[in-house]
């Protein structure tokens, strides 16, 4: 509305890789399958639309009137479910985050610092996973804009943070209860990862620098290791 027309597409691309510099989800939305609020499929042009914004490593894709106000609100979602799976399985995909993942400057925050090292570690110790514990959310959220290619498991004891991980692209949570220690929900976290088959035995997971709030005190590891499962 306040940008010419023409414009659109280069500030969404620029705003996409300002949010994904800065370690923050971003959410790509508005009209992206418009003409499925009166019709079963979407043009070619809505569904290279929704392509390229999952091509330019956007966090969420995101329906609106079209499943609010639409006559195939299922069908909907079906079909950006569709686009998203054959964007995310293509190879050109992926070589994207090997440019991403190191192409901005570490903020002054130990967090993204940790998320960093982290995926150095990845790279150099072919690791299976790698596990955080965050009590903000904050860890997550660097970790998910370095693009790793390995599962990010996320361990949390802060509810509201746990719901808010569905937004992070690329993560998977658990939640914990509270103990006085970070290692030990650590251990708890990556016990429920083993559980429910995300984790196996022989399994080498990095285990990255930890945010947490516990008490009055905020403390900070710009990174802590690899275990093995």
């Amino acid at each position: 509305v306040e940008i010419p027309l023409e414009n659109v597409p280069i500030v969404q691309k620029q705003l996409i890789k300002k949010c994904n510099e800065a370690g923050k989800p971003v959410i790509v939305a508005t009209q992206m399958l418009e003409s499925m609020q009166s019709n079963p499929r979407p043009t070619r042009a809505e569904t290279s639309d929704v392509a390229n914004a999952i091509y330019d490593l956007t966090s969420c894709i995101m329906l609106s009137g079209e499943c609010a106000m639409g006559k195939y609100p299922v069908e909907c979602v079906e079909v950006m479910n569709k686009i998203a799976l054959a964007i995310e399985s293509d190879l050109n995909y992926t070589k994207r985050f090997d440019c991403t993942r190191f192409d901005h400057d570490i903020v002054e925050d130990p967090r993204h610092q940790a998320a960093y090292n982290a995926v150095e570690t990845i790279l150099n110790s072919n690791a299976d996973a790698v596990a955080c514990y965050t009590r903000s959310g904050r860890s997550a959220e660097y970790l998910s804009s370095m693009r790793t290619e390995v599962p990010v498991l996320i361990i949390t004891d802060n509810e509201k943070t746990y719901n808010k991980m569905s937004l992070i692209q690329g993560v998977q949570v658990v939640l914990v209860d509270t103990k006085n220690a970070v290692n030990d929900m650590i251990e708890d976290g990556i016990a429920k990862f083993e559980s429910n088959g995300i984790l196996e035995k022989g399994d080498k997971v990095v285990i990255a620098g930890v945010d947490s709030e516990l008490g009055n005190t905020r403390k900070y590891a710009a990174f802590s290791g690899v275990i093995n499962i």
